[in-house]
């Protein structure tokens, strides 16, 4: 893993308010939470500076109820609880995720919404079914994290080389998407673009996704905050071969050997070894701004065996942050696995 310098900072108090939600189920609370986001400056203009940083909170719950029937990416429930179209199109971006059993965290977008049917993008029969709970959630956007208008402040510009950069890794195709905010004079046209001039206000960001962001403008330090519902419950979250990219989906944050990253299993978790070398590595971001490298150490089931840093010092204790951007290298030829994350209350 490369020991570029990147710098994140970013701590996460809890408020004392909770958000009723009434569904055709039941009714229930969620607490809501909020970050400070803080993005380093780099130290001489011309230069740049990266913070890793994830959204963590999510938006309230929009719909929960008990699956009747899901038949590959189709699913629906009894009676017609929601109008058509209410949960995609001009209403934006939604998806499900399933909550009760052992597929609970396994979420998947929305494409089409009959009044009592969603079409998704993936096919969920290996993680629920017939009276598997689930809910709808809107997701989390660049334009709400970062503001409509950049109010968190990121230097803007009319192209992704003059202003700062938000980056965002596709793991499964091991390639980026990057966004920035385009000033151009006040004009009609100021907004959030993808590299390609798309407007991207709406540009989703998942649960799961860590956000890389490329600070360009010198001086102070950038602070923002961003709020929303703590997520309940379980998540799981996609970690394909090679390189990943992944957010701390846990309010609470979690230790290394709290995390669920390592199971024991190949199919479930990271791949242990004796060594750096033969080992699926985890990347966090220390205090000096350093890459930090984390494998787990397997030595035939004796008293070394867990978490370990490059050095070989005992890693067990070490804390995933909440709204921490994690580094997973998944190594041949291991595949793809779903980090289960354990809830944050």
């Amino acid at each position: 893993m490369c020991a570029r310098p990147l710098f994140f900072s970013l701590t996460l108090s809890t408020l004392l308010i909770t958000a009723s939600i009434t569904t055709a189920v039941e009714t229930t609370t969620e607490p809501v939470g909020a970050m400070l986001m803080k993005v380093n400056s780099p130290a001489s203009p011309g230069t740049s500076r990266l913070s890793l940083i994830s959204a963590t909170f999510v938006n309230p719950v929009s719909y929960q109820g008990a699956i009747a029937t899901l038949n590959a990416t189709t699913l629906t429930v009894a009676g017609t609880p929601w109008a058509a179209n209410q949960f995609n199109g001009a209403n934006g971006k939604y998806y499900i995720e399933i909550t009760s059993g052992a597929g609970a965290g396994a979420m998947s977008d929305i494409t089409a919404t009959a009044t009592n049917s969603l079409t998704l993008t993936d096919n969920l029969t290996t993680f629920g079914g017939a009276t598997t709970a689930f809910r709808i959630r809107k997701h989390v956007t660049i334009g709400q994290i970062f503001g409509a208008t950049n109010t968190a402040g990121l230097l803007a510009g009319q192209s992704p080389s003059e202003a700062d950069e938000i980056i965002v890794l596709d793991a499964a195709g091991q390639s980026f998407a990057t966004y920035f905010y385009g000033d151009f004079d006040g004009t009609e046209f100021d907004g959030w673009y993808d590299a390609s001039y798309t407007a991207a206000a709406n540009a989703v960001i998942t649960p799961e996704q860590g956000i890389i962001i490329r600070r360009k403008q010198t001086g102070a330090q950038l602070q923002f905050v961003f709020s929303g519902s703590v997520k309940p419950g379980q998540t799981l979250v996609p970690v394909s071969q090679g390189v990943n990219y992944v957010g701390m989906a846990n309010a609470a944050g979690r230790t290394l050997a709290t995390s669920g990253l390592f199971t024991g299993s190949t199919t479930t978790g990271v791949k242990s070894g004796q060594g750096l070398g033969d080992a699926d590595e985890i990347a966090l971001i220390g205090s000096d701004g350093a890459f930090n490298v984390y494998w787990y150490g397997d030595f035939d089931g004796t008293e070394f065996d867990g978490w370990y840093d490059s050095s070989y010092n005992p890693s067990n204790s070490l804390t995933i942050n909440p709204g921490t951007g994690i580094f997973i290298r998944r190594k041949a030829p291991s595949s793809s696995f779903n980090w289960t994350v354990p809830s944050a209350y």
